[in-house]
């Protein structure tokens, strides 16, 4: 279980660099997570019934889409949360949601605090979607089973 967890947190890792450095979430770091998660369902099955995983990746994508076409997301965020909740199932969603949130309001508002001295609109969003995503596998990788 921590191998599929360690590569679920380099992948997360992988895109927040990404997304800092250069705003943008390559495709290969969600399809690499889309991949892993198919891996650890085949091979070590999932805890929960597959349907829960489906039903939350189901759920976030059209959500996601919407914001996307309002511009109110990048398309590589909407990918990422999409295969996130996917990764995380139904039952820890809103916690992810919430926790991506508040991560996501922090960083913006040091973001606009630090450009009064350097002007900028894009917020590397993928920051908060790895500290959500993080914070909601630890969580389940610390509860007991």
């Amino acid at each position: 279980m921590l191998v599929w967890s360690l590569g679920y947190a380099t992948i997360l890792l992988l895109a927040a660099l990404s997304d800092l450095r250069q705003l943008r979430i390559p495709n290969a770091l969600p399809a690499a997570l889309l991949a892993l998660f198919l891996a650890r369902a085949l091979i070590d099955g999932l805890a929960d019934h597959p349907l829960e995983h489906l039903a939350a990746f189901g759920l976030i994508l059209p959500i996601g889409l919407a914001c996307f076409a309002a511009r109110l997301m990048g398309g590589g965020d909407v990918k990422l949360i999409a295969v996130v909740a996917l990764w995380l199932g139904l039952t820890p969603l809103p916690a992810f949601l919430v926790l991506m949130a508040i991560s996501g309001g922090v960083l913006g508002l040091g973001l606009l605090i630090a450009r009064r001295w350097r002007p900028g609109t894009a917020v590397p969003y993928g920051v908060a979607i790895m500290i959500g995503g993080l914070l909601v596998e630890a969580a389940r990788l610390a509860a007991p089973t």
